[in-house]
C-alpha cells in the first residue's frame, strides 16, 4: 500500500468528504470520526472503516496522525441486535 495513494482505495462517493477533511485538517484543525468505505487492495472486497485523524507536530513539523479502523464486525453486530 506504501507505493500507492491510499485514495485510490476509498469509493468514489466518499472521496470530495475526504480531501475536505484532508483540507481542514492541514489548518491544524481536528474533525471528528468518520465512516467510509474501502476496497481492499487486490480484492473486489468493499469494508466499513472509521477514520480518525488529528493534527500533531512530529520531529518539529506539521502533520496528520490518521488511523482507520475495520468496523465491520461492529456493524454486523449493531444489526443482528436490532
Amino acid at each position: 500500500i506504501a507505493s500507492n495513494s491510499l485514495l485510490a482505495y476509498i469509493m468514489p462517493a466518499y472521496r470530495s468528504a475526504i480531501e475536505s477533511r484532508r483540507a481542514i485538517l492541514a489548518k491544524g484543525i481536528s474533525v471528528g470520526n468518520f465512516e467510509i468505505e474501502v476496497q481492499l487492495p487486490d480484492s473486489d472486497k468493499v469494508i466499513s472503516v472509521e477514520i480518525s485523524s488529528v493534527p500533531i507536530v512530529f520531529n518539529r513539523e506539521h502533520a496528520v496522525l490518521t488511523i482507520v479502523r475495520d468496523i465491520n464486525e461492529r456493524k454486523f453486530l449493531a444489526r443482528r441486535l436490532i
